[in-house]
């Protein structure tokens, strides 16, 4: 279900914090223990309230998958915020591509969403941005590990430096450069193109 839901982790956050303070008072996650602390206990409020009515809209406008195609092209477009990271991997057909990016008709085949907590959420852009591309490939890679391969876009000009092993151009610190380049390697089994994207052209920025 969460796979239709674009955003899914950004839309329920304070639901799961809501869930998290009770399970930190009952001392438990099992349900008949949470069931048992009141909402007055855990702060529940107008956040969460808000929270709770736009999932309920997210579920009632949930996005229709489409069946993967073998001859279809396949992309992944990827987003990080301060706070949470996004995915999406659609079809397009082959024509499609050479048509401008906002022109192109992708129909959607997962979303993939999560959050930054603890030391990365301290992290700089560049490294969520890339972080969310080594998940998303993790987590999907039944979708993205394929004989056509798929193409993969950043709005991140940096990172197709460090994602593509043909590149040999970029500017960034050592250490950091050396950090990407250990989660690019997790890409290596995977046949991509990588290609930037301006951030007003990047069709998840939008979703």
């Amino acid at each position: 279900m969460r796979q239709c839901i674009p955003e899914y982790t950004r839309i329920t956050a304070n639901l799961y914090d809501g869930l998290e303070r009770a399970a930190k008072i009952s001392g438990s996650r099992k349900k008949n223990m949470l069931a048992k602390i009141r909402l007055d206990d855990v702060s529940w409020g107008d956040k969460e309230i808000a929270s709770f009515e736009n999932i309920r809209g997210a579920l009632l406008r949930m996005v229709p998958l489409a069946h993967p195609s073998p001859t279809a092209e396949v992309a992944l477009y990827t987003d990080a915020s301060q706070d949470f990271w996004g995915a999406m991997v659609s079809q397009l057909e082959p024509l499609e591509v050479s048509r401008p990016l906002e022109d192109q008709h992708h129909q959607p085949l997962a979303f993939l969403s999560g959050r930054f907590v603890g030391a990365a959420a301290r992290w700089p852009t560049i490294e969520k941005e890339a972080f969310a591309k080594v998940e998303a490939t993790r987590w999907l890679e039944y979708l993205l590990l394929r004989p056509k391969g798929f193409r993969l876009y950043t709005d991140h000009r940096n990172l197709v430096y460090i994602f593509d092993p043909y590149a040999t151009d970029g500017d960034m610190a050592r250490y950091q450069a050396d950090k990407l380049q250990r989660w690019a390697m997790s890409l290596l089994s995977f046949r991509y193109v990588i290609e930037h994207v301006p951030g007003d052209a990047n069709v998840w920025g939008d979703l």
